[in-house]
């Protein structure tokens, strides 16, 4: 069965007691992450548990590992909680065939299996494995907005009893990237930062910390790239890249903006910046515009798919100064420059 956004959720952390398998699939890992360990999480509360990691490269050499722990008893009772991480789709028939497995039984296997994937498409056969199952969760959950990140920043900051003032709230979520795991690095360092202070964190705490500055150059890069302006573009980029900014930071910036400038297009004539998120002022509004003139529909769409590419090329070549990011940029501000 399938459940999607808010439902997929509430699923992980309520799960129906009739379901023992789920796959937790999002475009951005760090979102599929989370799921999978608030599920796993609420299975824990159930009985008492025991987890069980195999790896890819595992049940790909040995199929045979991963039903037998499906089936297997655990020395000192409870239940296993079994966990597969994905990086393709190879494993779609063996996955498929132990959800196939499991809804002839009654009452399922004995233990449970969580699948943590990215993004899958419509097409996905895994997908299809876990939405045509009686008794197994596809799980189909969404990257962040801005008002995610918030909710994520204050709910953590609470737990810690750590007090922030809203307008310095307000200045560190606006600057945190688009990605759960790197927006989560950036809160650990800021909850570091408040240990011992005893007092509310400021706006001059969360500049202290360089966060906002990165925030600026990303923007800087982006009006740059999307501009035409090769020579600011690539001296943003590489200021980024001494500070260690993270690439998939960058990608997730323009991939927001090609975005924007889509909801910018399909809004028509005139000044529509304050119907976008985010909005873009009246005293901004003659640069984007001039941005957006070199940017027709066709051309933001095949960005989007480009920046998807390159998000997925910056994965396996490294977090930090990717060539794939510079060649984008590259790109961007040729083409920019031609209009």
């Amino acid at each position: 069965m399938k459940w999607s956004g808010k439902a997929a959720l509430e699923f992980c952390n309520a799960p129906a007691a009739t379901f023992w398998a789920a796959l937790c699939h999002c475009e951005d890992d760090g979102v599929a992450n989370d799921a999978a360990r608030a599920l796993i999480a609420a299975w824990s509360r159930e009985t008492e548990s025991h987890r069980l990691v195999l790896t890819e490269e595992e049940v790909s050499r040995d199929s045979a590992m991963l039903f037998d722990a499906l089936e297997a008893r655990a020395l000192l009772g409870g239940r296993t909680l079994i966990q597969v991480r994905l990086t393709n789709e190879k494993l779609a028939r063996t996955l498929g065939e132990a959800v196939a497995l499991g809804d002839k039984r009654p009452a399922g296997p004995d233990n449970r299996l969580v699948v943590i994937s990215r993004g899958l498409k419509k097409s996905s056969k895994l997908r299809k494995a876990f939405e045509d199952a009686a008794r197994a969760a596809s799980l189909q959950l969404f990257t962040d907005d801005s008002r995610d990140i918030a909710e994520l920043v204050g709910a953590e900051l609470n737990a810690a009893n750590i007090e922030i003032e809203p307008a310095a709230l307000q200045l560190f979520t606006s600057a945190l990237p688009g990605h759960r795991q790197l927006a989560r690095s950036e809160l650990e360092k800021l909850k570091l930062y408040a240990r011992g202070l005893e007092r509310a964190l400021s706006v001059d705490d969360v500049r202290a910390l360089g966060i906002a500055d990165v925030d600026q150059r990303v923007t800087g890069l982006v009006n740059a790239a999307f501009g035409g302006d090769g020579g600011e573009a690539l001296r943003e980029l590489e200021h980024l890249e001494t500070a260690g900014t993270n690439t998939i930071t960058i990608l997730r910036a323009l991939q927001r903006e090609a975005e924007r400038m889509l909801g910018a297009h399909a809004a028509g004539s005139g000044n529509v910046g304050m119907k976008l998120r985010p909005p873009v002022f009246a005293q901004q509004w003659p640069a984007f515009q001039a941005r957006l003139r070199k940017w027709p529909v066709a051309a933001l769409l095949r960005l989007l798919e480009r920046i998807h590419d390159s998000e997925q090329s910056a994965r396996l070549s490294g977090p930090v100064g990717s060539p794939v990011l510079r060649t984008l940029v590259n790109d961007m501000v040729r083409l920019a420059g031609r209009r």
